[in-house]
């Protein structure tokens, strides 16, 4: 197991590099000094693994689902509307979900557990998966500044470390709290930016939003598509 996950005292001193000083760790990787510091793929492993085993211990928030609309009420008039507006195959796609939620208005824990466990089964591979896709978008973002992919994918897994000790600290803070750490990631990138390819601070800002709204909408695709296909499955 320590093959794959990091808990020497390498941890700490490449835990302390990776939040004080943004993309630190990438230059020290290029200059050679590696023995000293944890590599880039075990670091992302190290705090995966520890949010998922901590995440398969949280009980999930229980989601109740309700559909009873009455056939002659503003809404249902509304909802109508709005399906008559949308492309025949979105619109069937949608019948079917609503026809679906109705029928299992006895069960909703049910189905909410059975949602979350089948997207948390799947989240580790699909994070690994768009690794690869942040890295493109950094190296899209700084084309006109030559770097070899391999620069711009050790970010990655590095912000990816860093996305994932930020939902370990989730899950330990107050939903209020928590839900304002999404805002650090952004923020970390800039500072990599910064120190990997130098520049104006309003010019890396604006890269650093695309990064993050690009990935962001990655992510929710990918989300979206998870959740599709678990509706689509039979039963």
């Amino acid at each position: 197991m320590n093959h794959y996950v990091a808990l020497d005292g390498k941890l700490w001193r490449t835990l302390w590099l990776l939040l004080v000083r943004p993309g630190m760790l990438v230059t020290e990787y290029i200059a050679g000094r590696r023995q000293r510091y944890i590599g880039p793929l075990k670091l992302y492993l190290t705090f995966s693994v520890i949010f998922f085993v901590l995440a398969s211990l949280t009980p999930a928030a229980e989601v109740r689902v309700a559909v009873a609309l009455d056939p002659g009420s503003k809404e249902a008039r509304e909802l109508e509307q709005a399906l008559e507006q949308m492309p025949q195959g979105l619109r069937q796609a949608v019948e079917r979900t609503l026809a679906e939620a109705e029928r299992n208005t006895a069960q909703p824990a049910r189905t909410a557990r059975e949602i979350g466990d089948r997207l948390q089964a799947q989240a580790p591979r699909a994070m690994f998966l768009l690794l690869p896709a942040f890295a493109g978008l950094s190296l899209f973002a700084f084309r006109r500044r030559p770097q070899h992919y391999a620069v711009h994918l050790m970010l990655a897994l590095h912000a990816h470390a860093v996305a994932f000790l930020l939902l370990i600290l989730r899950l330990a803070l107050p939903a209020a709290i928590g839900g304002k750490l999404v805002l650090v990631l952004p923020l970390w990138l800039l500072f990599a930016f910064r120190h990997l390819f130098g520049g104006r601070w309003w010019a890396l800002a604006a890269r650093a939003g695309f990064v993050s709204a690009s990935y962001a909408l990655l992510l929710v695709a990918a989300i979206a598509a998870g959740v599709l296909l678990f509706a689509a499955t039979p039963a």
